[in-house]
């Protein structure tokens, strides 16, 4: 199906009023050349469908009159639907002291399909193929809701093309001024489904940041999210030099542009990026897709890397993958471009062992199930002496930095518990330990399992002895 749609966007207009003494009334203090920018955006792209506003629309949440200032001159309202974003000034009731999102709510039509923490300010709707996800980041509360139904809605939502727009940039370094700015778990759930845009503003300041992946420029044409912010689009912060404006957003079969007009009905700039999904399917059998998988493991930065062949694009629906020694690690990785073909783990330390289990589930719905070891667990030397019914076990201690990490050896023998050993005594690594009561000419399996002081397996290590007659 070809698809070709034009809507318009502006942030930060900032409506208040000023006191008339002589009408005794308050009047709109200007910001209705958002109007005006509108109009000229109209007028040179007559098919623009609807009207989208990321946050910062009314200058005082709280504030009656600059409400009724917005619906009195927004004349755009009567005409096109008006899709909006809470920004952090709707959330003022009085100077910036800050309430919830109730005036947002009770003023704009945000669709009441969002997370339970966020109804009526968090919502999507799907225009002509296009995911539109309205996602109000202002407030910390309620976040991990608002990140699992922002997955739940990117992964069951059948859509071409997927925008996200919010108030504040999310992509901003996470150090320095605008640290607050940076939200790595949001970014991380952009990546994961591949999001074709991300639109915010706030800072009254345009800034276009584009493939955008893992806090960097991406130099894959298939992997990376667009991020632009916002210039501001009333009369706060406009100067003969700085004009207010507003953006026209296109997309034409897969190919967007972004035409930023300003007051005066000049064209400022235009940005083009084409999508990065729905490529031609190379057909590969499942036998060559597993065998394609491999792992690696870098020690100095603590990563554990799944690379795997770029036609699971296409071929595999998704693959999870289990970590089940502690199970803190399970991660799902989708496949919306042939170029994810990795898979990164973080914080895979050093001297722990893990054990993954991999579940590749294929477009036919029939699932594989493989599973990688990786002993990162330190080599300690573990050797047993038997006589005909003990063994002096001799064993070294892990390392320095784990003396406060591990507590203790669980030792078994044949699979079964038979001691506990403390890591350290005294401040002094335990090395030695004597197994008695055991039967003469008997081979034995004896297994070391590392405890920590939260009670998780650290690492595991074994050795085999025989007694004698």
């Amino acid at each position: 199906m070809y698809l070709h749609l034009k809507f318009y966007v502006a942030s930060d207009i900032h409506y208040w009023t000023k006191y008339d003494e002589s009408t005794g009334k308050h009047v709109s203090h200007g910001s209705e050349i958002s109007e005006k920018i509108f109009q000229n955006a109209l007028n040179m792209f007559p098919e623009i469908g609807f009207f989208a506003t990321a946050g910062d629309i009314i200058d005082q949440g709280g504030n009656l009159y600059a409400w009724e200032a917005f619906f009195e001159k927004s004349e755009s309202l009567k005409q096109f639907a008006r899709i909006s974003v809470a920004g952090n000034h709707e959330y003022y009731y009085y100077d910036i002291s800050q309430t919830d999102y109730k005036y947002q709510k009770a003023h704009t039509a945000t669709p009441y399909n969002g997370p339970s923490t966020h109804i009526g300010a968090s919502g999507y709707t799907v225009y002509n193929d296009i995911l539109f996800i309205t996602f109000d980041n202002e407030r910390a509360i309620g976040k991990d809701v608002q990140y699992a139904w922002l997955e739940h809605v990117l992964q069951t939502v059948e859509a071409k093309y997927t925008i996200v727009m919010m108030h504040s940039p999310i992509y901003y370094p996470a150090t320095g001024q605008n640290a607050k700015d940076h939200d790595d778990t949001l970014m991380g759930i952009f990546e994961k489904y591949c999001v074709d845009l991300a639109i915010a503003g706030h800072y009254h300041g345009d800034n276009w940041c584009p493939n955008f992946y893992e806090n960097a420029t991406s130099n894959d044409t298939g992997i990376g999210v667009n991020y632009i912010t916002l210039s501001f689009g009333g009369v706060k912060s406009a100067s003969e030099t700085n004009r207010p404006t507003g953006y026209v957003f296109e997309v034409d079969n897969g190919h967007f542009k972004i035409t930023r007009i300003n007051d005066l009905g000049q064209v400022v700039s235009t940005r083009e990026f084409d999508t990065k999904k729905h490529k031609e399917v190379v057909k590969e059998t499942k036998e060559n897709l597993i065998n394609s998988i491999t792992d690696t493991y870098d020690v100095d930065k603590s990563i554990y890397t799944l690379n795997f062949s770029n036609r699971f694009y296409g071929n595999v629906k998704e693959m999870n993958i289990v970590e089940t020694i502690r199970g803190k690690i399970n991660k799902t990785i989708y496949f919306p471009t042939p170029s994810y073909n990795k898979l990164v783990l973080k914080d895979v330390w050093n001297y722990y062992d893990y054990h993954f289990v991999i579940t590749i589930t294929f477009e036919d719905g029939t699932t594989q199930v493989i599973e990688k070891d990786l002993k990162a667990g330190p080599n300690i030397y573990l050797s047993a002496y038997p006589t005909s019914d003990s063994a002096g076990i001799e064993f070294d201690k892990a390392d320095d930095s784990m003396d406060q990490v591990i507590k203790e050896y669980i030792v078994y023998l044949n699979g079964k518990e038979v001691a506990r050993i403390p890591y350290l005594v005294d401040g002094e690594a335990s090395s030695y330990y004597e197994l008695t009561g055991l039967t003469s000419n008997t081979e034995y399996t004896l297994k070391f399992v590392a405890k920590s002081y939260h009670n998780e397996t650290v690492f595991t290590t074994e050795t085999t002895f025989k007694t004698t007659e």
